[in-house]
């Protein structure tokens, strides 16, 4: 359950009650983006989320009407799909800001409990799994001799922008080589892809700019238990440790002299990483790799993924009305306990040796990011580093380069 205000599972808040002057605004707006309504007086409930790839995410909203009236949130003969904006406006004196934009997926008239009319919908890069990649003629398009960033502008350019209201915003430079590569999926699958090689932030945020950004190191957000966080969870996640690589690669000559080919082979291990989780192994084939070189960079950058723990942590934030994902790419967060030691059961603390359970030093990767408004209240629930200790993306970029030389080779 939610902390109210003033109310603290770690002692008191910083803040007593809900600061004045917080409003909100649900906007619909037709295809030509003339306002159909402002729905602010039905809202039973709303939920909305941001993440780190992709942008602006699911919403789902519950009005308070009649379960048959779907008047402005469709057309008369549901044959349009309307957009969908919340703004708002976070004290007194300040001003209104968007802080989501999406569109209609469902439209639920509902007959339960209550009369209600259920809304879904998504963020607008949602739209890039619409829109497939291809060279006009229906058969894959291939781009050869760039960059990515490069390529991820041009796949924008080609084939979203004209078929949507997205606009290119920031596309911050990677100069990743690429010799050759052919899509024949959607937007979406090739905007991830290449994301993945380079460990990009990517999505289409409230202005409906697409962007595709390095992350952060750099934290710019403390948040204090017992303060800040009602409440927080937090997971050592154990079931992907990899200690030892067993690379295959490509054919190399036996030794024989009978010109007989066998698969080079290399074995790259962690010693304590085994001695901390037992021996863990994990086989990689890449027929681009046949020496010893290039084998132990692979195996090298991949241990530095998975040697070790992932640690994943949720939090709420009771008093949150600020706009989180305002500034892209989104910021490292640090947890801070505020020199209030929590213990554990038997005295001794779970982290660290300073005696307090979070150090303040750490710096948290921000996965997502959802909104909940109801009563008129708005709760935030962030979930950090969720399913990666890090950013760095080497053995992704690695194994894509190897393809490329494989390509440039001609084998």
């Amino acid at each position: 359950m939610a902390l109210k205000y003033g109310q603290g599972k770690y002692g008191t808040f910083k803040y007593g009650r809900t600061p004045t002057g917080f409003q909100f605004k649900l906007q619909i707006s037709d295809p030509d983006g003339a306002v159909t309504a402002i729905l602010n007086n039905e809202i039973v409930s709303l939920d909305w989320q941001f993440k780190s790839y992709g942008g602006c995410g699911k919403f789902k909203c519950v009005l308070k009407r009649s379960f048959d009236d779907l008047s402005y949130i469709t057309a008369t003969n549901y044959k349009q799909i309307y957009d969908f904006q919340i703004w708002i406006t976070a004290g007194a004196g300040e001003t209104s800001t968007c802080y989501y934009d999406g569109y209609i997926t469902s439209i639920r008239p509902s007959l339960t409990d209550a009369e209600q009319v259920i809304i879904d919908g998504v963020g607008y890069s949602n739209r890039l799994k619409d829109l497939i990649v291809h060279d006009g003629s229906g058969a894959p398009k291939e781009y050869t001799s760039t960059t990515i960033s490069a390529l991820v502008e041009d796949l924008i350019t080609d084939f979203v922008l004209s078929e949507t209201p997205i606009t290119i915003g920031d596309i911050d430079t990677f100069t990743t080589a690429v010799t050759s590569i052919k899509f024949n999926d959607s937007v979406w699958d090739a905007i991830a892809k290449l994301a993945e090689i380079t460990g990009a932030e990517w999505g289409v945020d409230r202005n409906l700019e697409f962007y595709f950004r390095a992350p952060s190191t750099s934290p710019t957000l403390r948040w204090f238990i017992g303060k800040d966080i009602g409440e927080i969870e937090d997971e050592l996640d154990y079931t992907g440790i990899v200690n030892e690589v067993h690379v295959e690669g490509g054919d190399i000559d036996d030794g024989t002299g009978t010109g007989d080919t066998v698969p080079f082979r290399y074995v790259k291990s962690d010693q304590a990483s085994i001695d901390a989780y037992g021996l863990r192994q994990k086989r990689i084939s890449n027929s681009s790799v046949i020496s010893a070189s290039i084998a132990e960079q692979l195996a090298t950058s991949y241990m530095d993924k998975h040697k070790d723990f992932v640690r994943n942590m949720s939090l709420t934030l009771p008093f949150n009305k600020s706009l989180i994902e305002e500034t892209l790419p989104l910021t490292r967060v640090i947890i801070d306990d505020d020199q209030l030691p929590i213990k554990r059961k038997y005295g001794t603390f779970k982290y660290g040796t300073s005696g307090y359970k979070y150090s303040g030093n750490t710096h948290h990767r921000i996965d997502s990011i959802s909104y909940s408004l109801k009563d008129a209240s708005l709760d935030t629930y962030v979930e950090l580093n969720y399913g990666k200790p890090d950013v760095t993306n080497r053995f992704e970029e690695l194994q894509f380069n190897l393809e490329q030389q494989r390509q440039a080779a001609g084998v």
